[in-house]
């Protein structure tokens, strides 16, 4: 495979057959509501953070290579990012998560004390597309 800079580089790519059973798995972990709770919730950002910060070097040399980028600019536009994203999803996430009450439609039935509540939960498994131009940040922002 050849880079942006025109070198070779030794880049594997994820075989066709091999993506049925990850999808398949993330529909099987959803579906044991493992994903609800605010501790699985904090741990995966945490994990997206540190993710970005072990591999900094890797990333953007990964940049460099892939998109002919210096590291200035894997640090300004894609990986810093990332990691304050995460940090600032971390510090709102009990918020975002919190129960609100709503207003409730007309009823049909006056006698009966009615109201509405609107619980943010996870919906399911998405799949995530990304254009080649921040692969990084798009994939990897919360």
């Amino acid at each position: 495979v050849h880079s942006y800079d025109g070198t070779t580089t030794n880049r594997k790519e994820t075989p066709l057959d091999s993506i049925a059973p990850l999808v398949n798995q993330a529909h099987q972990t959803f579906a044991t509501q493992m994903t609800q709770p605010y501790d699985y919730r904090i741990q995966q950002l945490k994990g997206i953070e540190n993710l970005v910060q072990e591999n900094w070097d890797e990333l953007s040399s990964a940049i460099a290579n892939d998109l002919g980028q210096g590291p200035m600019y894997a640090e300004a536009f894609e990986l810093s990012s990332v990691v304050s994203r995460a940090r600032y999803s971390q510090s709102n996430l009990r918020k975002w998560m919190e129960t609100k009450r709503v207003p409730t439609p007309f009823p049909l039935n006056l006698n009966m004390p009615i109201h509405s509540e609107l619980a943010p939960n996870p919906r399911g498994v998405a799949l995530i597309i990304v254009p080649w131009n921040l692969p990084i940040q798009l994939t990897l922002n919360p």
